[in-house]
């Protein structure tokens, strides 16, 4: 009897394992150089989750074969590119998949076949705009119109796919659920890169309350609160840009009483703008989110602030996650940003050494003959940055480190100048520990900023200035994303 039990549990477990795994082979014959990828797009996951422990970031392979179990609850979406191949695959617990890659004549194809391939085979969705069409539109009328028709379009489209391929109701509620948001995202997304176009007209605050409006009443007619939603990449895609864009639209309106009273109640004005401008990038958006959304979805909201601050800057990041896991003890967020989380806590414990230097007088220097005259007769690797750049903070995490140990015996002077940042000496001396940015630093004013600009050519941040021992200096070649082995390569021709 006992027995019995043992292998009747074993043979549950065994098909409980079963339906949480789907198994698929991929096969790339594009060419060794036609790389297949795949990545996880929103909610937050992690690829560990769906690939095993040994999966990084992105998931991919150049040719061959490659036999893959995934590890899936519910019907995913996983975006894959080859080639020229863009789109997604709907794994469900028990699919068993062959996608194959292949090159057609000049063309780039592929095909699924096996079990689930019903949800699987081209569709065919328009799901971006043409930008270019609309780059000088001051009004919403036009590009609305062209959402809308393509709304209609893909909604024939997926009719069609049902009845021809008959895919399962998971596969239509997730359809469903993301054509449900899709015109609002594709607004959002391009509303709010759209108002860089007319922000220089006469009558802007009039025009982007048009943009507004029609923005208002498109999130009014859907429940953007509806727990189901979080299941919806193309929610998520929408939510993330809300935030990002509603950010920047509010620092505009933060003079504003009624604006600055909704964000920060109960203080003064005095003590609101201090707290805003210490960090007006991840707390403010905590109290956006906070504000604006309950339940799933602000839980969501909460899993893209900590994605952001994942990818770029880790301002107030403890405190943040401190209150997550106050708020959300059980949330399965938690697991997917565990190295991160577990990152930040071990960095927000480093202070500040004596290798952290803050060159004395430094926020007085008015022009960069100041900075060189310090720094005479050595050779110096200047990382023009700021705590409120997002690409400064992704450089100084991917390259600061391998730099420095690049040049260790070697006599090599690395100078951080923060821009833009006056008033806010604790917050960089915090980012300076947590990033253990080791060399000497300064936080300009906006005069010293302006002459670097002017005097070097750089254009903006993150920007790198090679100094030479005789004192002539030239901007680094590198460019952004910084080609790390350009800029090795300078600064060794300059020693």
């Amino acid at each position: 009897m006992k027995r019995c039990l043992i292998i009747c549990l074993l043979l549950v477990q065994y098909i409980f394992v079963q339906a949480q795994t789907a198994k698929i082979t991929f096969e790339n014959t594009l060419s060794k150089t036609g790389e297949v990828g795949f990545y996880l797009p929103g909610p937050p996951k992690s690829s560990s989750q769906l690939f095993g422990d040994s999966a990084e970031g992105n998931y991919f392979f150049k040719d061959g074969i490659l036999k893959q179990d995934i590890h899936v609850k519910e019907l995913t979406p996983i975006y894959y590119y080859a080639g020229k191949l863009r789109g997604y695959l709907y794994v469900s617990p028990g699919d068993d998949l062959h996608v194959k890659f292949s090159r057609i004549g000049d063309k780039d194809s592929v095909t699924i076949t096996g079990k689930g391939a019903n949800n699987n085979q081209y569709l065919g969705l328009t799901t971006s705009l043409n930008r270019e069409a609309f780059k000088n539109d001051t009004l919403p009328d036009r590009v609305l119109a062209e959402i809308k028709k393509m709304d209609l379009q893909n909604q024939v489209a997926i009719q069609r796919y049902i009845k021809k391929h008959k895919p399962t109701k998971a596969w239509k509620d997730m359809m469903a659920l993301n054509q449900k948001y899709t015109p609002l995202d594709l607004f959002v997304g391009f509303s709010g890169n759209q108002k860089f176009s007319y922000r220089t007209k006469k009558n802007y605050k009039e025009l982007k309350a048009e943009w507004d409006k029609k923005q208002d009443s498109m999130m009014n007619a859907v429940d953007i609160q509806d727990p189901k939603a979080v299941k919806s990449e193309v929610f998520y895609s929408f939510l993330s840009d809300y935030l990002l864009r509603e950010k920047e639209s509010l620092w505009e309106q933060m003079k504003d009483s009624t604006v600055m009273q909704k964000y920060y109640p109960g203080m003064s004005r005095q003590e609101a703008l201090k707290i805003h401008s210490s960090d007006s990038e991840n707390q403010f958006v905590e109290r956006m989110i906070n504000q604006e959304f309950r339940g799933k979805v602000n839980e969501l909201a909460y899993a893209s602030l900590l994605d952001n601050i994942q990818r770029d800057k880790k301002t107030n990041a403890a405190a943040i996650i401190g209150r997550f896991e106050k708020k959300y003890p059980n949330s399965e967020y938690l697991k997917v940003f565990a190295p991160m989380i577990s990152e930040v806590r071990t960095n927000e414990g480093r202070k500040l050494n004596d290798k952290m230097i803050f060159i004395p007088g430094g926020t007085d220097f008015s022009n960069f003959d100041q900075v060189l005259e310090k720094v005479k007769g050595k050779t110096v690797l200047i990382d023009l940055w700021g705590s409120w750049c997002g690409p400064c903070h992704q450089e100084i995490q991917k390259n600061a480190g391998p730099l420095k140990k690049h040049f260790a015996d070697k006599d090599v002077t690395f100078m951080y100048i923060a821009n833009y940042d006056e008033g806010k000496d604790e917050q960089l001396k915090k980012l300076i520990a947590y990033y253990n940015m080791e060399g000497l630093h300064i936080n300009a004013n906006r005069t010293l900023t302006d002459d670097i600009l002017k005097k070097t050519g750089a254009t903006g941040f993150p920007s790198y200035i090679i100094i030479k021992k005789d004192g002539s200096y030239e901007l680094s070649k590198a460019g952004y994303p910084m080609k790390r082995d350009v800029l090795i390569k300078q600064i060794e021709e300059s020693l």
